[in-house]
């Protein structure tokens, strides 16, 4: 029987004691809709909510004539503007969508 406990103490000291692991973080959920719409003119312009946990930050991502524009939600009476720094051009003024 000698053998068998010093099998089972030379494993218990390759184990080592036990290291508490750090609790798993809990990411909040992204949700996105995706709304299409056609101008007049015929141009194509395709507006992505995204909407980062239950009390935000809010995006919005506009695609126009092949390129994407990333904005922000904005101080509103409602909560549905969106607002960025930059233009559809360099030098514009900021782009708003409400």
């Amino acid at each position: 029987m000698k053998p068998i406990l010093a099998v089972i103490t030379l494993t218990a000291a390759l184990v080592g004691p036990a290291v508490a692991q750090p609790a798993a973080k809990a990411y909040p959920t992204v949700s996105y809709t995706v709304h299409r719409y056609t101008c007049d003119a015929g141009k194509k312009l395709s507006v992505s909510y995204l909407r980062y946990g239950t009390g935000g930050p809010n995006f919005v991502v506009l695609e126009y004539l092949g390129r994407g524009y990333g904005l922000a939600q904005a101080p509103s009476a409602d909560g549905a503007r969106y607002a960025a720094l930059g233009g559809l051009n360099p030098g514009d003024d900021g782009l708003e969508w409400w």
